[in-house]
């Protein structure tokens, strides 16, 4: 329990630090005096609405991962970077690398 309050805590304290950093951000938009008030609507609009839907795009977009390389397993580079992935995650030791690195280098 005590590590699910930390981080509570925390995201508690980012997000606080995130919406001083866009009031201030509105502010210096509202207080700029060269700025039309319809060029402070539309700034204040994309502050407000484009970089949200943006965070929620990249955090819920569609990553590739080794289920969609499963697919093509067959082709060197393929087989080259589960290989890789795999010593890096010590599924396989240096020499059954050393091992699929010399039979790609084979064909």
């Amino acid at each position: 329990m005590g590590s699910a309050v930390t981080s509570s805590w925390v995201v508690d304290l980012l997000l606080a630090a995130l919406f001083a950093v866009w009031l201030i951000v509105l502010l210096d938009i509202v207080r700029e005096p060269r700025r039309s008030t319809r060029a402070k609507v539309v700034w204040v609009l994309l502050c407000t609405l484009v970089w949200p839907l943006l965070v929620v795009y990249w955090v819920t977009r569609p990553v590739q991962g080794r289920s969609e390389r499963a697919e093509d397993r067959s082709s060197p580079r393929a087989r080259l970077v589960d290989a890789v992935l795999d010593h890096e995650d010590r599924r396989i030791d240096d020499q059954q690398m050393a091992q699929i690195v010399g039979e790609l280098r084979v064909q």
